[in-house]
C-alpha cells in the first residue's frame, strides 16, 4: 500500500471541500446554529481557537487512518522458488564428497497475490519518497540504545597502545589490498599489531560533550552515530594472547574473553567457505550487527545502513592490515545459525554479517580450493521489531553441508552502464595521500566546504583509490569483493572540480576515465534528492553507488544484496579515507529519495539500485 497516495487523497478531499463544500455547508448549518461556526471569524479569539481545534481533530483523524494502514498494510507470504533440501546427516562415504554445485535458487514473497523476489521487495519497500511520512516517524523511545556491548562477567585482557603512524600512505595501502591472495603463512601476529588493527577498525578517536553527556567518536563512520557493528576476534596464533574467542571492548580498548581454546578456528572453518584462510590465519575478525541500534532511528531501511556500516569497519581493518604487511580476505558465505551460536548471540538481537581472516600472505599464485556446499536455511526472525528487516535477513540465511565442490566461476565485472563513444581520460599521476593510520585517527564527516573546487589530480586520485583497477604484470587487480560479487557501479555528480565541466558522469574503472551522461549544474537537484541537505548541493562532487540487480544474485541468490551493501560500505570507506588523506572532506549519505536519485543518473531502477552516496569537497578552514 502506498501511503503517500492515501495522504494525497486526504489532502485533495480537504481542498475540494474548501472550494465547493464549505459555503453550502456553512449556509445549512447557519440556520441551525445560533453561534458562529468554527471557520467563521468575528474578530475575537474564539473563532481561531475553534479552527485550531478542528484542525487538530483532522490531523488526529489522518494519523489514525495512517496507523490503521500500517496495521492492515499489505499481505505478505513467503514463496520458495523450490523447496530447500532437508538437512540430513551424511551417509557413509559422503563426508567431503565432491559434487557439482549450482547457484542457489532465489526465494520470493507473495505480496497481495503477486510474487516478488526477496531482495527486490525489500529494497523497493524501503525507498524514501516525497510525502511518505514513515521515515520521519522514526523514534520509539526518548533515548537511543547504548552503543557499547557489556560483558560484565567476562575476563578482560589489556591491549598495548596502538600505533599512530605506520609509514604507508593511504593510496599505497589500497593498492596493496588489491593484490591477489592465495593464503596465509604460519607466522604469528604480534599483540601490538592486533591492538593497532582493532583500534583502527572501530576504536575511539575523539570525544565531545553534549547535553546528554560525553559522546565518543569512533574510527569508522556510522549512520546517525548509532554504531550497530560489534567486533569479535578468534585468536589462533597471537603472541602474548591465549587462543580463544574475544569481544573488542571499544570504550576501554581491551578484550573480553568469551571462550578459550585452540580449536575455535577449526570450528569456524567447518562453518565458512574458503576454510583454508581461517585455518591458517593467526586472527579472524567477525563482524556482527545489533540491528536495533540502527532501526531505532531508521526503521526498515536500517538493514542497508547496518551492512554499509559493517563494510566501513571491514575496509579499515583490511587497509591497516595491508599497511602492516598483512592481508585480509572478506568471507560472506557461512552458516548463519552456527556462527551466531559460536559467538553466543541471540539472533533476534544480533547476527553475524562478515568474517575477515587476517594474516601474513603466502607467496605464489592463488590455487582454487574446493568450495563448501551451502543450502538455504531461511528462518523467520519474528522477534525483530521491523518485519521487513527480519524478512530480508532471515530469508537469506545459509547452512553449511559436509559436501565440497569445485568453486563456481566468478563473473568478471564489466563497465556495461553508460560506456559512451567518448570518454574523458583522467590524469595518471596519482597522489598517495597521508599515512593510513594517521588518516583513520583524524577521519571525520565534514559538511562545511570552501567555495573553491578540488584539483583534477585530487579528483583523479580519489576515483582511482576508491574504485579503480590496478594493472600489473599484465594482470588486473580490483578491490576485494565479498564472494566476488562485484555488483557495484559508480557515478559522479561533478559540481566544482578544476578541469572537469559540471555534469553527471559514469566512472569507467578499467580505463580510469569518465563517460559523460549529461552536462550542466545539478546542485539544486542533488540537494533535493538528498532530502534537502544543504551540504550535498554545496559539495564539490557527489559519488553515487548503484547495485547491478542481475549481477548481485550470482551465485548466492538474494543473499547477494547483503554482499553488495557490504561492498558499498567498503567503497564508501575508501572514499572517506583517501579524501581525508588528501586534505579533503567527505560525508556518507544513506538518506535520499531513491526514485529521484535513479532519474538523476539516468538508470532504470529495475536494472540498478542506488544504495549509497558520498559527498566530497575542500573542507572549510583548510588542513
Amino acid at each position: 500500500m502506498d501511503f503517500s497516495i492515501i495522504i494525497l487523497v486526504l489532502l485533495g478531499a480537504i481542498v475540494v471541500f474548501a472550494i465547493f463544500g464549505a459555503k453550502p455547508l456553512t449556509a445549512r448549518l447557519r440556520g441551525r446554529s445560533p453561534n458562529p461556526l468554527p471557520w467563521e471569524w468575528d474578530g475575537g479569539w474564539r473563532a481561531p481557537a475553534r479552527v485550531t481545534g478542528w484542525t487538530g481533530v483532522l490531523v488526529a483523524l489522518a494519523a489514525a487512518c495512517f496507523w490503521l494502514g500500517l496495521q492492515w498494510g499489505t499481505r505478505v507470504e513467503i514463496v520458495a522458488s523450490q523447496p530447500p533440501p532437508a538437512a540430513e546427516p551424511p551417509r557413509a562415504g559422503e563426508r567431503g564428497q565432491r559434487v557439482e554445485v549450482a547457484p542457489l535458487p532465489r526465494r520470493r514473497v507473495r505480496v497481495d497475490g503477486a510474487d516478488r523476489y526477496i531482495a527486490d521487495y525489500y529494497h523497493e519497500s524501503t525507498r524514501l519518497r516525497l510525502l511518505d511520512p514513515r521515515p520521519y516517524l522514526a523514534l520509539h523511545s526518548p533515548r537511543p540504545p547504548g552503543v557499547f556491548k557489556p560483558y560484565p562477567e567476562a575476563p578482560t585482557v589489556s591491549l598495548p597502545a596502538h600505533r599512530v603512524r605506520i609509514g604507508v600512505a593511504t593510496g599505497e595501502a589500497i593498492d596493496r589490498n588489491r593484490a591477489p591472495l592465495s593464503g596465509f603463512t604460519s607466522e604469528a601476529l604480534p599483540l601490538e599489531d592486533l591492538a593497532t588493527l582493532l583500534h583502527a577498525t572501530n576504536g575511539i578517536t575523539s570525544s565531545v560533550r553534549s547535553k546528554r553527556g560525553i559522546h565518543h567518536l569512533r574510527a569508522a563512520p556510522s549512520a546517525g552515530a548509532l554504531y550497530p557493528t560489534v567486533t569479535y576476534v578468534i585468536a589462533r596464533n597471537v603472541t602474548g594472547l591465549p587462543a580463544g574467542l574475544y569481544h573488542y571492548a571499544v570504550d576501554r580498548h581491551e578484550l573480553h574473553q568469551i571462550r578459550g581454546g585452540d580449536t575455535l578456528a577449526d570450528e569456524l572453518g567447518e562453518l565458512v567457505d574458503e576454510a583454508h584462510y581461517v585455518a591458517r590465519a593467526p586472527v579472524t575478525f567477525l563482524f556482527t550487527s545489533m540491528f536495533f541500534r540502527s532501526s531505532w532511528k531508521y526503521r526498515e531501511r536500517s538493514y542497508r545502513y547496518s551492512s554499509v556500516d559493517c563494510g566501513h569497519l571491514a575496509i579499515q581493518t583490511a587497509l591497516t592490515a595491508a599497511a602492516l604487511g598483512l592481508a585480509a580476505r572478506p568471507i560472506g558465505r557461512f552458516d548463519d545459525a552456527r556462527v551466531n551460536a559460536l559467538l553466543g548471540l541471540d539472533e533476534n538481537l544480533e547476527s553475524a554479517l562478515l568474517v575477515l581472516p587476517v594474516g601474513k600472505p603466502s607467496p605464489g599464485a592463488p590455487t582454487p580450493p574446493l568450495q563448501r556446499v551451502f543450502r538455504p536455511d531461511p528462518k523467520p526472525l519474528q522477534a525483530i521489531e521491523h518485519p521487513l528487516l527480519g524478512l530480508m535477513h532471515g530469508e537469506t540465511r545459509l547452512a553449511a553441508t559436509k559436501r565440497v565442490a569445485a568453486p563456481i566461476p566468478p563473473r568478471p565485472p564489466e563497465d556495461e552502464s553508460h560506456p559512451g563513444p567518448r570518454a574523458l581520460p583522467l590524469p595518471g599521476e596519482l597522489l598517495p595521500g597521508d599515512d593510513i593510520v594517521a588518516t583513520i585517527l583524524r577521519r571525520r564527516s565534514i559538511r562545511d566546504w570552501e567555495p573553491r573546487g578540488m584539483t583534477l589530480q585530487q579528483f583523479s586520485s580519489l576515483l582511482y583509490s576508491s574504485f579503480g583497477a590496478r594493472h600489473r604484470d599484465g594482470a588486473e587487480w580490483l578491490d576485494p569483493s565479498v564472494e566476488d560479487n562485484h555488483a557495484l557501479r559508480l557515478y559522479v555528480v561533478v559540481n566544482q572540480v578544476e578541469g572537469v565541466e559540471p555534469g553527471i558522469y559514469y566512472y569507467r574503472r578499467r580505463d580510469h576515465a569518465l563517460s559523460r551522461i549529461r552536462g550542466g549544474s545539478f546542485r539544486g537537484t542533488i540537494r533535493a534528492t538528498a532530502l534537502m541537505q544543504e551540504f550535498v548541493g554545496s559539495s564539490g562532487a557527489v559519488f553515487i553507488m548503484t547495485i547491478d540487480r542481475d549481477r548481485m544474485i550470482h551465485p548466492d541468490a538474494d543473499r547477494g544484496y547483503r554482499y553488495a551493501t557490504l561492498d558499498a560500505g567498503m567503497l564508501g570507506g575508501r572514499i572517506y579515507l583517501q579524501a581525508t588523506s588528501l586534505e579533503l572532506g567527505c560525508t556518507g549519505v544513506g538518506a535520499f529519495f531513491d526514485d529521484e536519485a535513479s532519474e538523476l543518473i539516468e538508470v532504470a531502477p529495475e536494472r540498478e539500485q542506488v544504495i549509497y552516496m558520498a559527498t566530497i569537497g575542500v573542507k572549510a578552514g583548510g588542513p
